[in-house]
């Protein structure tokens, strides 16, 4: 009768196969050597009830050891939901609102809409950051045990990014494929992994290594993409060369802190040399993650929102490279919004008098002793800067108070823009100032603080 009949049936799925002992080998030794891992050894030693001491092995002897296992499943749970975030559940595919705390399992997947995120967490070591308008599968590479516990994400539309510290108690990896691209992030000497992938609409693949490093393979071609570069990748076609990674962008404007009595505020930065665009981020916390607005293709160093939630709010910006490879964002600055009125209207300025004399729209006659002066207003964002000048010559600051008029009767012409606090422009405006006739000039004005 055949031995193994009598010994006790492997558990279902596993492989059985037999194994002639060497020389110093032990049942834990020959566990790790085969499986990957020690701590299957008891499994082994219930396979042969003969073993006395799982260390004191007869050299020649016969033992049956499990050569392969299906590992345990894997899943993924929901820890951040923004906006608008679905769930899809294999096989069918069906969409559920996703919740903080849903369990994704193999083949399961995560879409997010526009202006929204999410965030996946494997475990204490592994975070996934789900983009806006992305389409994420959670696939399996690994069938059987082999030492490393590694877990696939499939970008079929938009981005993700995955931050991984492994430890010395797990040995785990994610692949990342996007269409016939593989990424596969490693630790660097910090012990964090950090690589974002997108799929662009044009196909291809585009993967930025932020901490650590990854091997990007397509096409019969692998690249090693280290820290602070990237790779864009063509549809069908090898990587190209690493290339490095825009700095961050110098953020100027709000200042830290600062809060707004309306919705649409102006944000300002420092331009990078060699971005083609910048994408702005706007987010309800402070590592930037739980997104509220998105931002691509700004090509100006200032953008404003058409507008944004009440409450305390994030901002940052990163640069975009002419390959589409997004830099390193800016650190996130606090704002905070409390109205939602939107400041939509330039300042409005008028000509008064302090005296004799009359003042129309776009007309001014002073009496004796009268002066001129300037009325500027915006209900909103306040009034940041007015100029003037006088027949067309050289533009001056108004700091407030009265102006100066030109020596003579005239009719001199005034002109006079103004600028609001979100960087609205008023359209230039003029106006005629004269002096009534054979009267005498006032004295210089008094400039105010």
């Amino acid at each position: 009768q055949d031995p193994a009949s009598l010994e006790p049936p492997p558990r279902p799925g596993d492989q059985v196969g037999w194994y002639v002992v060497q020389e110093g080998d032990t049942l834990r030794g020959i566990t790790l050597r085969t499986l990957g891992v020690v701590d299957l050894w008891r499994e082994n030693h219930r396979l042969n009830p003969r073993i006395q001491d799982p260390d004191l092995l007869r050299i020649g002897q016969r033992i049956r050891i499990i050569t392969s296992r299906p590992p345990a499943a894997r899943e993924a749970h929901v820890t951040l939901v923004s906006r608008v975030v679905k769930t899809q559940r294999f096989p069918t595919h069906q969409e559920e609102d996703a919740t903080v705390g849903d369990r994704l399992r193999e083949r399961d997947g995560i879409r997010t809409a526009e202006n929204s995120s999410s965030e996946l967490t494997f475990d204490a070591q592994r975070r996934l950051f789900v983009g806006e308008r992305s389409l994420i599968f959670l696939e399996r590479v690994d069938s059987t045990l082999r030492g490393v516990q590694r877990d696939s994400i499939e970008i079929r539309r938009g981005e993700a990014e995955v931050v991984a510290r492994p430890s010395r108690t797990t040995d785990s990896e994610i692949e990342i494929l996007v269409g016939g691209t593989t990424a596969r992030p490693q630790p660097g000497a910090a012990g964090v992994a950090q690589t974002r992938a997108r799929r662009p609409e044009a196909g291809g693949a585009q993967v930025m290594v932020y901490g650590g490093s990854s091997q990007v393979e397509a096409a019969g071609a692998m690249v090693e993409v280290p820290r602070g570069m990237g790779t864009a990748v063509p549809e069908g076609g090898p990587p190209a060369p690493p290339e490095k990674l825009l700095p961050a962008p110098r953020t100027e404007a709000p200042a830290i802190g600062r809060r707004f009595s309306y919705a649409n505020p102006l944000f300002v930065w420092k331009a990078v040399p060699e971005a083609v665009s910048y994408t702005v981020e706007i987010c309800s916390d402070p590592a930037c993650s739980a997104l509220i607005l998105h931002e691509t293709g700004v090509e100006d160093t200032t953008w404003s929102p058409d507008g944004l939630p009440v409450g305390d709010l994030y901002w940052r910006v990163t640069a975009v490279s002419a390959s589409g490879l997004d830099g390193y964002p800016s650190v996130p600055r606090a704002l905070g919004i409390d109205s939602e009125r939107l400041d939509q209207a330039p300042p409005v300025v008028a000509l008064a008098l302090d005296g004799p004399g009359v003042a129309t729209e776009n007309t001014a006659e002073l009496g004796p002793g009268a002066m001129l002066r300037l009325e500027a207003f915006d209900d909103a964002a306040g009034v940041a800067i007015v100029r003037y000048r006088w027949d067309g010559g050289a533009w001056s600051e108004w700091q407030g108070g009265t102006l100066a008029v030109p020596a003579g009767n005239g009719p001199f012409t005034l002109e006079v823009e103004a600028e609001d606090g979100r960087g609205t422009l008023a359209p230039t405006w003029s106006a005629s100032v004269r002096r009534s006739a054979d009267r005498p000039e006032p004295p210089t004005p008094r400039w105010s603080p």
